[in-house]
């Protein structure tokens, strides 16, 4: 399980397709934009739109496993579940998995190649 406070903030987190070179540019497509999602989810959570936040992470879920990044995918699906069924998830939960999204997103940042 990724669990973002056992990390290094130098920590880097590479697409499983790091070394093939038909993804190279599919792959920065996909870290180019991910720094605007980021910073877009984190906006939602400060502005309360549970709905913004919620397609946000839906996108990410799909790319980040369609471009090989399954860690990235499974937290951002964690967001969707936990944004969906916010009833039995408390707001600190949702938060929590929100930071590990985010840590996971500058990891594979910095692990561009």
């Amino acid at each position: 399980m990724d669990d973002a406070s056992s990390r290094p903030a130098d920590r880097v987190v590479r697409s499983e397709f790091a070394g093939d070179p038909d993804m190279a540019e599919l792959l920065t497509l996909f870290l180019d934009e991910l720094g605007p999602r980021v910073a877009s989810m984190e906006s939602a959570w400060r502005e309360g739109d549970a709905d913004q936040l919620h397609r946000i992470a839906h996108q990410i879920k799909g790319s980040a496993g369609g471009y090989g990044y399954p860690g990235i995918s499974a937290a951002a699906f964690r967001i969707e579940s936990g944004l969906a069924h916010a009833g039995g998830r408390s707001l600190d939960a949702i938060k929590a998995e929100l930071n590990n999204l985010v840590d996971l997103c500058q990891a594979a940042i910095r692990g561009r190649s």
